[in-house]
């Protein structure tokens, strides 16, 4: 019997769905409403996060993206890549602030294990959320110096350079691990309440990608160009052609 591809993956899901329960696995609790709500609208940022990092990793995370950007406009990529890594240590920051500045209230990772523990929530995932949460904190710390001393704050001492303390180095790596951990966070509450599992990079038309590989196409097409004037330029052997 031949079968659709979407045939094909739904029977697949069926099979799943009776194996689980022939193992006797336990159903998953389904998101309480307020759990939902915030989960939701912090999974928009969450992706947005991740969707910064991509686009720059895209554009800048290999010496031969960064020579195919250089190679046509220097100086304005690199202030695109500037205002990338700005946006991107900004929103790390806004999803890892705590849960209430002063009166305010702060949609955060900690907000959301704040409306968890309201919902009697299991105390293993409470448990597991609070030893993450306390991590990436920890993790986050370079990101919230540069945060609080030159992104969203201008700190005089720091302007002008005579600030005891130098800003903190923030490299690829700590940008990955990160973004890995937020998205581990909320993986463990997308898990817990749907059996799911999401990775929050965005499906985008046009990815950045593209802007490295027109570029190369563009250097690669004005290099041939360039060497067929030459060619034209001069004879079969080699000589300057008279009058060049």
């Amino acid at each position: 019997m031949n079968l659709s591809p979407r045939s094909r993956v739904y029977l697949l899901a069926m099979s799943i769905i009776d194996l689980r329960e022939e193992l006797n696995f336990p159903k998953p609790p389904g998101f309480p409403p307020e759990v939902r709500e915030v989960f939701g609208a912090l999974r928009n940022e969450v992706t947005f996060l991740h969707g910064i990092w991509d686009t720059y990793a895209q554009l800048y995370g290999t010496e031969d993206s960064v020579a195919a950007l250089n190679g046509i406009a220097p100086g304005a990529f690199s202030f695109l890549g500037y205002v990338l890594r700005h946006d991107l240590f900004m929103t790390i920051c806004r999803i890892t602030d705590p849960k209430q500045t002063g009166k305010k209230e702060n949609l955060t990772l900690e907000r959301l294990l704040h409306v968890i523990k309201g919902q009697s929530a299991d105390p293993r995932l409470v448990s597991a959320l609070e030893e993450q949460l306390k991590e990436i904190n920890s993790a986050c710390e370079p990101f919230r110096v540069r945060r609080n001393r030159i992104l969203g704050h201008l700190d005089l001492k720091t302007a002008l350079r005579t600030h005891p303390e130098p800003l903190p180095a923030i490299e690829r790596v700590r940008i990955i691990d990160v973004v890995d951990r937020i998205a581990k966070y909320m993986n463990e509450v997308l898990g817990h309440y749907t059996a799911a599992h999401a990775d929050f990079v965005p499906l985008i038309s046009g990815p950045a990608g593209n802007i490295v590989h027109g570029l190369r196409e563009f250097q690669r097409l004005r290099k041939l160009q360039y060497e067929r004037q030459i060619a034209e330029l001069h004879d079969g052997s080699g000589n300057v052609s008279p009058g060049s």
